[in-house]
C-alpha cells in the first residue's frame, strides 16, 4: 500500500460512517488544522492508542555546507516530533490486539 492521503481518510469516513464526502473532507481538514494551531502555540496533541504531537525548541548549531563543504551556522527554532504510542508500535510490529486492522475496517 502506497502513502495514505487525506482523501483516504476522507473515503475512510464515507465508508464507515456515511459521511457526504464533502463532510468528509471538511472533517479530516478541521482535524489537522486544529493539530497544527495547538502545536504552533505550544501546546503537546495526544491522541490516545495513536501517539502524541510535541513542539521542540531546536538550538543553533554548526553543520557542513553539501555545497561547499565549509562550516555553516544553523538558525534555531521550532520543530515538532510524533511520538507512536505503545498500542501503535505493537500493531506495527504485528504485536498489537486490533490497532490497524480498526483503522483498515478488517
Amino acid at each position: 500500500m502506497g502513502a495514505v492521503t487525506r482523501l483516504h481518510l476522507a473515503q475512510a469516513l464515507v465508508d464507515r460512517l456515511g459521511f457526504s464526502r464533502r463532510m468528509s473532507l471538511k472533517m479530516v481538514d478541521a482535524v489537522f488544522d486544529i493539530v497544527s494551531e495547538a502545536v504552533r502555540s505550544g501546546d503537546t496533541v495526544k491522541v490516545v492508542r495513536f501517539g502524541r504531537f510535541e513542539p521542540r525548541e531546536v538550538g543553533e548549531r554548526s553543520t557542513i555546507s553539501p555545497n561547499t563543504g565549509r562550516p555553516v551556522r544553523v538558525r534555531g527554532g521550532r520543530s515538532m516530533v510524533f511520538l507512536p504510542s505503545k498500542g501503535l508500535k505493537e500493531a506495527v510490529n504485528g504485536a498489537g490486539k486490533g490497532l490497524l486492522q480498526d483503522w483498515r475496517g478488517e
